[in-house]
């Protein structure tokens, strides 16, 4: 020897693991054609850099553009696009939010309420409207059934061949049917 004795040192590691935390966001409702955004918030563990959210295999007809969170922010803005033809109803969406290079990453479930457009339908009684030549009139009832609305109605005759006089009501029409009359 050398004449020194050996000496051991305690030498405290820590070991860090980068994740990323995710709070699930509010419910969204959006029409069929129409547009909405959701607020993603999360929170960081040991790493720093930018931030991606992104859905995962959206339903068809919904779409959502990623978003990158600049280090320092702790939420982001997703955009929702829910196309005319997506089909009505509870269409949940997987949200992934990553760190640099997809890592780490952490998903939620975004609850997302496809809405169905409004509409309206129209049905005639009787059908088929019988007019006699010569000036006799008949009468029937426009029926109006709405889905997502309860708005007027405005009805309109048009393409009647000539000599037929078809007469429906002047304005909006708020109720659920109204009065229609063929004259020949």
């Amino acid at each position: 020897g050398t004449g020194v004795a050996p000496a051991t040192v305690d030498l405290p590691v820590s070991i860090l693991v980068p994740a990323v935390s995710v709070t699930t966001p509010a419910a969204a409702s959006i029409t069929q054609g129409g547009a909405g955004t959701a607020t993603v918030a999360f929170s960081r563990t040991d790493f720093t850099g930018d931030v991606t959210i992104a859905v995962e295999n959206p339903p068809a007809g919904v779409t959502a553009t990623a978003v990158t969170v600049p280090d320092g922010q702790s939420s982001g803005v997703l955009n929702l696009n829910v196309a005319a033809s997506a089909a009505p109803g509870e269409r949940p969406l997987t949200v992934r939010v990553s760190g640099p290079g997809g890592s780490p990453s952490a998903t939620t479930t975004l609850p997302l309420t496809v809405a169905q457009a409004p509409s309206y339908a129209l049905a005639v009684a009787p059908s088929p409207l019988a007019v006699t030549a010569g000036g006799t009139a008949a009468a029937g009832t426009i029926t109006i059934a709405r889905t997502n609305f309860a708005g007027g109605v405005a009805l309109a005759a048009s393409g009647a061949p000539a000599g037929l006089t078809v007469t429906v009501p002047g304005g909006p029409v708020a109720g659920g049917s109204a009065a229609i009359s063929v004259q020949a």
